[in-house]
């Protein structure tokens, strides 16, 4: 590598490590934080832990015959901790771990909702009253990966590995009535509530594969890469806490993803990059177990997203980044536990050298969520949003 291609990588490694701390709540599905194989490019061995805060808005309101808290942020704050390890087992071979607990998962509580229900005979005659139940999900899924890079020349390069995913319990409260006939209630679908119906998740993990290629030019700091997950199924041990629930299993699945990314030096010190991501869901529903057997409980849609950002090394010391990111959805039809829309999300990222190996950075994102109305219960969300912070600690040997 020429001392041009060398200072470029020094540029290269300093930018991606700001840019990476803003990277914590943009996906679909379940995803929560999308996994990352920028640092297998980096040289040497390189150690780094990062923890992240990320702070939804989110308000549910009446649409139709069910009605919400007025008011209650249905989104609770939650945490993320990211940690990597990589190592250069020689000029061709990279190996690296990579581990976050919030890779995928969902925290929503709309708390009580009120709506239509019925007592009496129902295959005679009934009596209309108004009942309500809960909604509530609170399930996490930590993402494992052991990835590997191996360096065909100085232009070319071929990663491989395994994701690991991990569901170690987690409880979903839904109305009874939810996409099921109750065999108490002949003929009564979902437009009614009975009780709560709750499951209890066990544990189940499973696992799938990492695919990638990059092509780069050192000289230049250019790298694009491809890199393919593939999907993976979970049927996770179920049981009941009552309403329409049932023992049994549920069963989800991480969808597969296609991520292009790119990066390119486009100024002395300065760093232009993007990606473009495809994951797909829309064949990855969840469904929970109940007396009249497995009912989707979902109705997530494939995403597809968009970013670019520039980076500056304004020192030796110090070095920034600001990106933006956006993500397709109308909102129409749009999961409970999933309530949103577009995504639009700007997010500044710093990095200051504390000595020669060590770095700090930190990350700090503001996502704006387009409206949504959801498809069971029809509430409507407005004015949604995500603020995200994010600190992250790098050494190198």
């Amino acid at each position: 590598m020429t001392e041009e291609g060398l200072i470029m990588r020094v540029i290269q490694t300093a930018l991606m490590l700001c840019v990476a701390s803003t990277q914590l709540c943009n996906a679909a599905g379940l995803e929560r934080r999308n996994i990352d194989t920028d640092f297998l490019f980096a040289d040497g061995m390189v150690v780094d832990l990062g923890v992240g805060s990320v702070s939804p808005s989110f308000t549910a309101s009446q649409g139709g015959a069910f009605s919400f808290e007025p008011g209650k942020n249905i989104a609770p704050s939650f945490s993320v901790i990211t940690g990597n390890f990589k190592a250069a087992i020689n000029d061709n071979l990279d190996l690296g771990f990579w581990h976050t607990n919030s890779g995928n998962g969902v925290h929503v509580d709309y708390g009580a909702v009120t709506g239509p229900g019925m007592t009496g005979a129902f295959n005679s005659t009934f009596t209309a009253v108004t009942n309500s139940a809960q909604i509530k999900a609170d399930v996490s899924i930590p993402t494992t990966m052991f990835a590997a890079r191996y360096s065909i020349n100085e232009n070319l390069s071929l990663i491989g590995g395994l994701k690991y995913v991990d569901v170690s319990g987690g409880q979903l409260m839904l109305p009874s009535e939810l996409g099921v006939a109750d065999p108490a209630a002949p003929g009564v679908g979902d437009a009614f509530i009975d009780t709560t119906s709750v499951w209890n998740l066990g544990s189940k993990s499973g696992t799938g594969t990492v695919l990638g290629v990059a092509y780069e030019i050192p000289e230049i700091a250019l790298r694009v890469s491809l890199v393919a997950e593939g999907d993976i199924a979970l049927s996770i041990p179920t049981t009941t806490g009552g309403g329409a629930a049932a023992n049994g299993e549920s069963t989800a699945s991480i969808g597969d993803a296609t991520t292009l990314s790119f990066q390119t030096g486009i100024a002395e010190n300065t760093l232009l990059f993007g990606s473009v991501r495809q994951s797909n869901w829309a064949d990855n529903q969840v469904s929970v177990p109940t007396a009249a057997g497995l009912a989707q409980i979902t109705s997530f849609e494939d995403g597809e997203n968009f970013s670019i950002g520039i980076g500056r090394k304004f020192s030796d010391k110090l070095s920034a980044s600001l990106s933006y990111y956006f993500s397709d959805g109308d909102g129409n039809g749009a999961s409970e536990l999933s309530p949103q829309g577009e995504t639009k999300t700007i997010s500044l990222g710093t990095k200051y050298s504390l000595n020669e190996g060590t770095d700090l950075s930190f990350g700090l994102s503001q996502s704006e969520r387009g409206d949504a109305t959801t498809g069971n219960f029809t509430a409507k969300l407005s004015g949604s949003s995500v603020t995200s912070i994010g600190v992250k600690l790098t050494h190198r040997y």
